[in-house]
């Protein structure tokens, strides 16, 4: 065989091989799309009633009430936990689907007088935005709720709506 002939033998076996990369290149793109919207399928599938809330799932209980430790196993049941918040953004954003004038129980706690953590994690709270005279150096005031965007801190035995999140993530 001519050398002339075999590198253009060369030359279209490499473009053959350019073009399968392409549409393997296409494949690929095609499969990570599909398994993104799998992925959104499964997720309202194990989640059905949490909602998208800026960039994270939140659960708001808006009809029944609880005590602090009922509502953190109910979330728990649901695959979630108390909703810890993460900064005021997310705050303005959440409290947009509350109620007004109703206490809602979130996932931060009082461990030691004056140190409140995410039940989550147990990582100290990032984000506090008390209500004026808050908060309470009560022994037994040790559980935070939301109201009318605002935190307080009260005893986990009141029974009160809360707010669940499905990640760790806080």
């Amino acid at each position: 065989m001519a050398p002339v002939t075999q590198a253009n033998d060369i030359m279209v076996k490499l473009d053959m091989l350019e073009s399968q990369l392409k549409r393997i290149d296409l494949l690929d793109d095609q499969l990570k799309s599909l398994q993104e919207i799998v992925d959104r399928h499964e997720f309202k599938l194990k989640y059905p009633d949490f909602k998208q809330i800026g960039a994270r799932y939140f659960y708001i209980e808006n009809t029944s009430t609880q005590y602090w430790p009922t509502a953190a196993s109910t979330c728990h049941e649901m695959g979630g936990y108390l909703a810890g918040i993460k900064d005021l953004d997310e705050l303005e954003a959440i409290s947009h689907y509350l109620m007004k004038n109703t206490w809602y129980w979130i996932g931060i706690r009082n461990v030691n007088i004056g140190e409140f953590k995410y039940s989550a994690t147990g990582k100290q709270a990032r984000f506090l935005k008390w209500g004026y005279g808050y908060p309470e150096n009560y022994d037994s005031y040790n559980c935070v709720y939301l109201y009318n965007g605002l935190m307080y801190n009260y005893s986990c035995d009141s029974s009160n709506r809360f707010i669940c999140q499905v990640d760790k993530d806080i």
